[in-house]
């Protein structure tokens, strides 16, 4: 039998950046509150289902902290992006080796496996799945980048490795659209370049849908659509929120069961315990994947209250609440 809330262990595997950058914002009350990109940020929501939950923050610059830690009942990675956090994904495998016995949730080595060029490589020719080329190259001038599109077969998108929410990311329909990459920092540093597919749906909108598949289960976390191909909460159209809300109402009798089968393959594939898919769902239920990785804003509700999405959000919290409580050590 497992470990109950009130006796269970969790450490969680936070790290900075490689960089060593973080940014630092004032509360109301005017202390500090940091703010570190690349992780799942699970940890206050699994405290406030009352679960005793230790951060362990992970570190590639300078010397590294030291803990005096108990052996869990669990460990939970929130280390997300294989890309900004490479580094301190190997210290958070180190770290986890200390505890062969413990369970893990989102193991390091698997997370740091998964770049888009291999999520690419993992997930095509998966049935149910749509999965545009992905290449991870180190630009470093326009001219390169003439030479890729010279080659190409059709529109790509042009995206710095570990950037994300839009940021440093470019879509070049042809060579008529390469001075957009003039506001790229093509310095030898890595970008994706991915194959563009458009769409579109029959009404001339973009409809991104925002997965979370947890112990292979799916679950919706909203449905945004915008008239750009670049999906973003800020571009949510306020006169399709009913669209949106219906969407997250009938999820599980009207979507979850064209998908189910292939959100498990795809948590199979990857090897994730918990992670995000952003994705299109074209019409003959594929899904064209857009990107999966377990960094995306999932919990976090910062609208109004009462509001569509409290109780998806509290399903997918209880619902990673209960793959904690069957997958604790005994």
């Amino acid at each position: 039998m497992g470990a109950s809330k009130a006796t269970a262990q969790i450490l969680a595997l936070r790290g900075i950046c490689d960089s060593g950058s973080a940014q630092v914002a004032l509360k109301a009350n005017g202390s500090p509150q940091l703010f570190m990109s690349g992780g799942a940020n699970l940890t206050p929501f699994l405290q406030s289902e009352g679960w005793i939950v230790q951060p362990v923050l992970l570190s590639a610059v300078g010397e590294q902290a030291r803990y005096s830690v108990k052996a869990p009942s669990l460990i939970i990675n929130e280390i997300a992006d294989p890309d900004s956090h490479g580094k301190v994904l190997k210290i958070a495998s180190t770290f986890r080796k200390n505890f062969p016995k413990a369970p893990c949730i989102n193991e390091p080595d698997a997370v740091l496996s998964l770049t888009r060029d291999e999520v690419y490589r993992r997930l095509f020719g998966l049935p149910g799945v749509i999965m545009p080329q992905t290449q991870r190259l180190n630009i470093s001038s326009r001219r390169q980048v003439v030479e890729l599109l010279e080659r190409a077969s059709g529109p790509v998108l042009l995206r710095k490795a570990g950037e994300h929410n839009g940021r440093n990311t470019v879509l070049l329909n042809s060579l008529a659209d390469i001075e957009e990459t003039d506001r790229l920092p093509l310095d030898g540093s890595a970008y994706y370049l991915t194959d563009f597919v458009d769409f579109r749906s029959a009404d001339g909108l973009y409809r991104k849908y925002r997965l979370v598949v947890i112990g292979g289960e799916v679950f919706l976390r909203h449905m945004i659509a915008g008239r750009n191909w670049m999906v973003h909460a800020e571009s949510r159209l306020a006169d399709y929120a009913s669209e949106e809300a219906a969407a997250l109402a009938g999820f599980d009798r009207d979507i979850k069961p064209r998908i189910a089968e292939t959100c498990a393959a795809i948590a199979e594939t990857l090897g994730l315990d918990y992670f995000g898919v952003d994705c299109a769902l074209m019409d003959n239920s594929q899904l064209l994947i857009f990107e999966a990785n377990a960094n995306m804003n999932v919990l976090v509700n910062s609208e109004p209250r009462p509001n569509m999405f409290e109780k998806p959000v509290a399903r997918i919290i209880q619902a990673l609440s209960s793959m904690l409580a069957t997958r604790m050590a005994v």
